[in-house]
């Protein structure tokens, strides 16, 4: 089952959208394809000024309750994840997300521009990922550097090779995005 249903959301947004448009027609006095240009950008508009408030909430949200969740607790390691802000990471992941499900709906005369968007969002999405797995990576890193029995080992070195390996990871799913190619096409003769 889907999580939605495709055919149902496509017959909503045209509803919406013929009544915006039947209200640029009468207000506005446009027609035909002058309408997508005062429409498109109306909504791109308002889709920034949505991301921009999920953006900023998530961040006060962030700042305010984990943050006092944190001082609560007696452990070190949730005040490094704190120190090296990976809940302000997490959050930049909301507005990509609210991106990536009105871009179809946004460019539905256009799928080529909703093509584009949705790869965008992909890449972003790739990329925070990664910031945020190297970032939980080196707070690991740290705390087992307090250890006393760990001291004299090179923690840090061995989380730098785990780190070149998940920008790896992360470049490889990206030129996968990029090119519409599995991600095993690009491990060559080493590929399943």
């Amino acid at each position: 089952m889907e999580l939605f249903d495709t055919a149902s959301t496509m017959t909503r947004t045209k509803n919406l959208f013929s009544g915006m448009d039947q209200w640029l027609t009468n207000n506005l006095h446009l027609s035909g394809s002058n309408i997508n240009y005062v429409k498109i950008p109306f909504l791109l508009i308002c889709l920034v000024v949505i991301c921009c408030l999920v953006w900023w909430l998530a961040r006060k949200i962030c700042i305010v309750l984990v943050h006092k969740f944190v001082k609560k607790s007696k452990t070190t390691w949730d005040d490094l994840l704190i120190e090296r802000k990976v809940f302000l990471k997490i959050s930049a992941l909301l507005p990509i997300f609210i991106i990536k499900a009105a871009a179809p709906v946004i460019f539905v005369d256009f799928p080529s521009a909703s093509h584009f968007v949705l790869k965008l969002t992909d890449i972003l999405i790739i990329g925070i990922f990664a910031v945020v797995i190297v970032a939980v990576l080196n707070t690991i890193a740290a705390v087992l550097s307090q250890v006393p029995s760990l001291k004299e080992k090179p923690v840090f070195s061995y989380v730098q090779v785990i780190n070149i390996f998940v920008y790896l990871v992360a470049g490889i799913l990206i030129l996968s995005v990029l090119l519409g190619k599995s991600p095993l096409y690009f491990l060559g003769p080493w590929a399943p």
